[in-house]
């Protein structure tokens, strides 16, 4: 994998400027992969002239025959934990079944493994596909497990899905998948879904193990393979979504503000959709309505507006060119992979009026101004 430089156009910057960028739109030129993206920045740092990110990860689909699922565990440490990943019967490590995420949390697993016969191994007979590190965010479940299923294989035909658990110490029966999982895994796999497989506490041999790579690693890129997934489910969940009476919104603002517990969302949500409503948003609560209602809301949307976060990732089924506001509060390469993947017409604007000093649980403030900017940007004051 060879990553590809993304760079912005600092000629539509302030001459001299080493801080934040102007409320002029700063373009990042899309990568050489041909995408029909087109994705501009609004008050962005000056730095991310020197971004870069992958989007060509190498596709790797492999069958093994008694192969060795490792558990995920902690270190001697007590603090960082094994990633857990499979490993072939001769005990080389496969490694496109680690997880797809850079973090210093997840250390690398043993390239061998000393004991190909760990004691008291229980044995999986079938079938088996590999489907990843699963928790029960929504983002994550769309970024880290569908990403697995880019092959064009006869998914029926498979006994059994293998899953490792996001943390050391989880037993299965805490991995059961959320009514919105299955419905995204049955939409990927085009059938029902086989039964689940936790690798909890104890090692598995599996009989037959058929591992894909992670098609989308956070933080550092995706693959060209991840469009066909993305396009399958879409399909599939279109197929099945229900009749919408008097047609859906073309203009859909995806909102945070009815999410219970969220502490990473803009304090005064309820001022942007009073200002994204007079330009003629419709206000949608993606977490109240069924995943097929929410695949067919962005598939038939000419415009998409949203803060930061696992909703906006909803994009990735979203029609090619679709305009897109991300009012973000921090900087978030996840979602612009999406965009680039999905073709967007992307507007991000970093409509924090301060630097969120924590961005996983801090509340912001959003800058209306900025919001506003974004919008014009977009062409959806007109």
């Amino acid at each position: 994998m060879t990553p590809l430089p993304s760079s912005i156009d600092t000629d539509a910057q302030p001459a001299g400027s080493r801080g934040a960028v102007s409320g002029e739109p700063v373009e990042i030129l899309r990568p050489t992969s041909g995408s029909p993206a087109r994705v501009r920045l609004l008050w962005y740092p000056r730095r991310l002239a020197s971004v870069t990110w992958a989007d060509d990860l190498v596709a790797e689909c492999d069958t093994f025959v008694d192969a060795i699922a490792m558990p995920v565990a902690e270190t001697t440490a007590g603090k960082n934990a094994l990633a857990g990943a499979i490993y072939s019967a001769a005990g080389g490590l496969v490694g496109h079944s680690e997880r797809g995420k850079t973090n210093r949390v997840w250390k690398g697993n043993l390239p061998v493994l000393a004991d190909r016969a760990p004691a008291g191994i229980a044995r999986l007979e079938g079938r088996t596909f590999f489907a990843g590190h699963h928790r029960h965010s929504f983002g994550h479940v769309l970024l880290e497990i569908l990403p697995r299923f880019w092959p064009e294989l006869d998914y029926s035909s498979y006994d059994t899905l293998l899953f490792y658990p996001q943390r050391a110490g989880r037993s299965a029966s805490s991995l059961k998948l959320r009514s919105y999982a299955r419905d995204l895994l049955s939409a990927a796999t085009g059938s029902p879904l086989p039964p689940l497989q936790i690798v909890a506490a104890t090692p598995l041999r599996v009989a037959e193990l058929t591992v894909s790579s992670p098609a989308f690693w956070l933080k550092r890129g995706f693959g060209p393979a991840l469009t066909t997934v993305f396009q399958r489910v879409g399909d599939n969940l279109m197929r099945d979504a229900p009749a919408a009476n008097g047609g859906r919104p073309r203009r859909v603002y995806l909102s945070r503000s009815h999410l219970t517990g969220d502490e990473r969302r803009a304090e005064n949500e309820a001022d942007i959709e009073a200002l994204v409503s007079t330009a003629g948003f419709t206000v949608v609560h993606p977490q109240e309505l069924s995943v097929q209602e929410q695949v067919a809301l962005v598939r038939s949307a000419d415009a998409i507006v949203g803060c930061d976060g696992s909703a906006l990732h909803l994009a990735a089924f979203a029609r090619a060119g679709t305009r897109v506001v991300a009012l973000d509060s921090r900087w978030v390469p996840n979602q612009l992979y999406v965009d680039h993947l999905a073709g967007l017409d992307a507007v991000h604007v970093m409509a924090a009026a301060e630097k969120v000093a924590h961005q996983r649980t801090e509340l912001w403030h959003a800058d209306l101004s900025r919001v506003e900017r974004g919008l014009d940007v977009s062409g959806l004051l007109s």
